[in-house]
């Protein structure tokens, strides 16, 4: 009986270890993207503001890169950094 109670505790710290991995990845993931969202505002405030140029019209790097791009790393990372913690989860 004692050997099933630990195999399950022993079973459910790894589930626990590996879901704090997940978590910790996940993070970083979201973490990069918000600093590469952040980089893009700032480069796109810039191509406004005509400090910096590209080959290609603005309005033309603005629908097709700048606001799918954009919504795609906040849509990410928002997914990423609003997980829970495991350790908020119940197990």
């Amino acid at each position: 009986m004692k050997d099933v109670v630990d195999e399950e505790k022993a079973e459910r710290q790894l589930a626990y270890q590996r879901a704090v991995r997940i978590y910790e990845r996940r993070r970083k993931v979201g973490w990069t993207l918000l600093t590469l969202g952040i980089a893009m505002a700032i480069l796109h405030m810039l191509t406004h503001a005509k400090a910096v140029s590209f080959f290609f019209s603005i309005y033309w790097a603005d629908l097709l890169i700048g606001y799918p791009m954009a919504g795609l790393f906040v849509l990410i990372a928002a997914m990423s950094l609003g997980q829970l913690h495991p350790s908020e989860r119940k197990w």
